[in-house]
């Protein structure tokens, strides 16, 4: 396959009713030098027959077993090659000039890395709309990873990197089942600077299905943003999963974990199998242990 400038990837799981209009506001783009990857992670509806429905020889369609978001995104990813790599949520709309405005940043830019913009983020179980225009222009590197240390300004949908510097890092971390876009800025940020467009051109959507809407998710989330945040202290751009699992002593996130362990317990009708798995990498043989308390704590609450 000829190399494209810019690849876009967007991963469905179960989203049948949303990949159309997704989609569609991939291929609808101003600029002309892209293909959309569109990956279906082994979903059980009919989100692979409304992604073979669309034909279009921009878009290649990946059908694969499910591995979930990250996993998916890492092996996609190093199987095509671009200049630029562009994300896209599964189910959110990218405006018409959004992959243009942000190629004329990288290409204007030898020193920025990644690019975002201003975007709208619509809760739909609330029914609550808000636009997210923190920062604007360029920001240079170290200036951008002082900000992630308190919090993560970009969303995962309306960024596009530059190949380069994403697999100068090694790209996604597989570790971070969520939060991955976290860690991931963290790593580049000490390597390029970020651009973020004064405009909106990318509206996010938050579903009760989503990470962002489940308690058993947000919790787990959580705990790896904290690790994310912590690896900002690292001089390394290279996290591996031993740098992690060799910070199990660390007191900040042993106190952090237990507490998403707590408030996991206190909301959830079940304990949490991922948060578990995660209690025990970190803690060890405490971990066991902390697992084993709570869900007897849970058994009796109930």
């Amino acid at each position: 396959m000829k190399k494209v400038k810019v690849a876009i990837f967007t991963a469905y799981y179960n989203r049948e009713n949303d990949v159309e209009e997704s989609i569609t506001s991939l291929l609808n783009q101003s600029y002309d030098d892209f293909i959309v990857v569109a990956i279906d992670d082994g979903s059980t509806d009919n989100t692979l027959a409304r992604l073979n429905e669309m034909k279009n020889d921009k878009l290649i369609i990946i059908s694969k077993k499910n591995s979930g978001f990250v996993d998916s995104m890492k092996q996609t990813i190093a199987s095509i090659d671009s200049d630029f790599v562009a994300i896209h949520g599964s189910g959110d709309i990218s405006y018409p000039d959004r992959i243009k405005l942000q190629v004329d940043i990288l290409e204007k830019h030898p020193s920025v890395g990644v690019v975002g913009c201003h975007y709208r983020n619509t809760d739909l179980a609330r029914g609550i709309t808000h636009e997210y225009v923190e920062l604007s222009g360029l920001i240079e590197g170290r200036k951008m990873l002082t900000n992630l240390r308190k919090k993560n300004p970009l969303t995962q949908g309306e960024v596009m990197m530059r190949r380069s510097a994403y697999d100068k890092v090694g790209g996604y971390n597989t570790l971070f089942v969520f939060s991955q876009d976290y860690d991931l800025w963290v790593r580049l940020s000490k390597i390029v600077d970020f651009y973020i467009l004064p405009v909106v051109l990318y509206e996010r959507y938050v579903r009760l299905d989503g990470v962002s809407g489940n308690v058993n998710t947000i919790a787990v989330q959580q705990y790896l943003a904290s690790v994310a945040r912590l690896n900002s202290l690292s001089c390394s751009a290279l996290i591996t999963v031993n740098n992690l699992i060799a910070k199990k002593k660390d007191p900040t996130l042993s106190k952090r974990l237990m507490r998403l362990s707590i408030r996991a317990i206190i909301y959830e009708k079940s304990y949490p199998y991922s948060l578990a798995k995660v209690n025990v990498i970190e803690l060890g043989f405490l971990g066991c242990f902390i697992n084993l308390f709570l869900n007897i704590c849970r058994l009796r609450v109930k």
